[in-house]
């Protein structure tokens, strides 16, 4: 699992889903770690918001079959 699958549903910007994919991370591994891969780690932040916005479709998706 993932850190996507594990954000609440409704964020909207990047801001959203990054403040809330940080501090969940912070909480679940720890200050140093969430700074490694949110301000060092070049692609993790992209990843994470395409991540989420692709599982948001899908819900989404499966929503209106």
């Amino acid at each position: 699992m993932t850190i996507a699958n594990e954000l609440p549903k409704g964020l909207v910007t990047e801001n959203e889903i990054l403040d809330a994919a940080f501090n969940l991370m912070k909480l679940q591994l720890g200050l140093r770690t969430a700074r490694y891969y949110f301000c060092y780690h070049e692609d993790y932040p992209s990843d994470v918001i395409n991540e989420y916005i692709w599982l948001q479709d899908q819900l989404t998706t499966e929503n209106l079959l």
